[in-house]
């Protein structure tokens, strides 16, 4: 156990802490996060207005399909994919490059799902309210909060890996982090992120 240890410790060594608190810039995917959000909450409003000039029903099927995880799963899964073979060949730029546009536009999808689940629910909650007791609406709210943030985490986690990814100049390039550890370990993580989200997305079949 301990030559584990010390052999993880040798190959992590150059993983310095800062530099993955550094790339975590969490107050500005909040800020970022914003810009998508927004204009899908206003959406699902404008849609649920039934304004009688506005093709109505077609927005709401926009809604509906913009709501599946479908495409986030798919598009999110690609990008690990990638990830894990950039951790099999990091002197290979191309998939460090794909890598980061996959998971770019995987979080930027998920910011637009998660805007108009905001707007349904600003609409649904309302009106279920009369069903139930005060406490248990509380209980409710609580929970849809906490499976908000849950969501909001899991999208941000897209964003981290495209901030760790991202080109610098005279700063510590994660790529040649990577190309420090050994082919097993790299392996590993080919493993987990490149072969683990196919076998889930061949399960759909």
């Amino acid at each position: 156990m301990n030559r584990l240890k010390k052999y993880l410790k040798d190959q992590f060594y150059s993983f310095d802490k800062s530099f993955f608190t550094y790339n975590m810039k969490f107050k500005k995917s909040l800020i970022d996060s914003l810009y998508w959000l927004v204009p899908a909450f206003l959406f699902v409003i404008l849609t649920k207005n039934k304004i009688d000039y506005l093709p109505n029903k077609y927005f709401e099927k926009a809604i509906s399909e913009g709501i599946g995880p479908t495409l986030w799963n798919v598009i999110g899964a690609m990008g690990l994919f990638f990830l894990g073979l950039f951790f099999l060949f990091p002197s290979v730029y191309f998939f460090a490059k794909a890598t980061h546009r996959l998971v770019e536009n995987a979080y930027s999808i998920g910011l637009l799902s998660l805007g108009l689940i905001v707007g349904e629910i600003f609409f649904w909650f309302p009106s279920i309210i009369p069903n139930f007791s005060h406490s248990k609406n509380i209980i409710i709210a609580i929970i849809i909060t906490i499976l908000i943030i849950i969501i909001y985490l899991m999208n941000y986690s897209l964003y981290y890996v495209g901030q760790l990814l991202e080109e610098r100049n005279n700063e510590i390039d994660f790529r040649h982090l990577v190309k420090k550890l050994e082919l097993r370990i790299r392996i590993t993580f080919f493993v987990i992120f490149s072969i683990i989200p196919c076998i889930f997305l061949l399960s759909e079949i």
